[in-house]
C-alpha cells in the first residue's frame, strides 16, 4: 500500500509519468485484490476523468461479494 500512495502522488505530480504510473498501479491492483478486494478504490485515483470507473469498482464488489456469498 505505501508503494501505492507513491505512484498516487508521483501520478499527480507528474503529467508526463500519468501513463507510466497508471500501468504499475494496475499491476499491484491487480496483484493485490485476491487477498485485499477493497484495493479496487485505488483506481480511481489513476482514472480522475473517468465518470465510469466508480461504476465499474462498485459492479466489481457486488459480483465479488455474490461469490462468497454463495
Amino acid at each position: 500500500m505505501i508503494y501505492l500512495d507513491a505512484m498516487k502522488y508521483e501520478f499527480k505530480r507528474d503529467p508526463k509519468l500519468q501513463s507510466t504510473t497508471r500501468s504499475i498501479a494496475y499491476e499491484i491492483i491487480a496483484e493485490k485484490v485476491g487477498t485485499r478486494s477493497e484495493i479496487v478504490n485505488e483506481l480511481k485515483h489513476f482514472n480522475p476523468d473517468d465518470e465510469v470507473i466508480l461504476k465499474d469498482i462498485s459492479r466489481f464488489k457486488t459480483s465479488r461479494n455474490k461469490m462468497f456469498r454463495n
